[in-house]
């Protein structure tokens, strides 16, 4: 009986397997940050939509000097925060391309050599069906020159 079919290179099939899983692991938890970086932006820019509205409200009717500075240097604050969180999600976002540059060359390279495994797996089950098939016309050859031999007998 044969033995079942064994990829000789299964030990570089795991290990890119392994470092595909780490890679999409990495990116995850860059995608992550990213999202919570890009979240924190988004409610910057709504509390400063919130904080002009609300401005441009008080300063409808009677002013206050005071308190429009108040909201201007809130403003002014807002608008540095939002500078630095820019620039944070910049930073980021560079670090989501390069993580995701590393998870899909992990991936290429795994899928190679899964390919390269499905090939060999093809070419071992092509040589066990030749040689089934080699052995069934043996045996139909020799069942031929028996009967052949048989009939030559009577």
């Amino acid at each position: 009986m044969a033995k079942g079919f064994q990829f000789n290179l299964e030990a570089v099939l795991k290990y890119r397997q392994m470092r595909e899983d780490q890679a999409r692991r990495d990116f995850a938890v860059v995608q992550r940050i990213h999202a919570e970086k890009k979240g924190a932006l988004d409610r910057l820019f709504t509390t400063r939509e919130t904080a002009r509205d609300e401005m441009g409200r008080k300063s409808g009717g009677e002013v206050d000097v005071k308190e429009l500075l108040r909201y201007q240097r809130y403003l002014n604050g807002l608008r540095h925060q939002i500078a630095a969180a820019q620039a944070d999600l910049a930073k980021v976002e560079k670090e989501l391309a390069a993580r995701r540059e590393i998870y899909e060359k992990a991936r290429r390279e795994r899928k190679v050599m899964d390919n390269l495994r499905e090939r060999r797996r093809e070419e071992w089950s092509d040589g066990l069906r030749r040689a089934e098939q080699k052995e069934t016309d043996e045996v139909a050859a020799l069942l031929q020159t028996r009967n052949a031999g048989e009939e030559g007998v009577r």
